[in-house]
């Protein structure tokens, strides 16, 4: 019953970690598609 806490706690926390990574790229991308026009 402990670790189910935990994992609600760390389960939000890895989808907004992996949310920041996935925009951080998107907008790489963005940037050097900009560049090529």
């Amino acid at each position: 019953m402990q670790a189910d806490p935990a994992t609600a706690r760390l389960l939000p926390d890895l989808v907004i970690k992996t949310g920041f990574i996935t925009a951080f790229y998107q907008i790489r991308i963005l940037n050097f598609t900009w560049k090529l026009f």
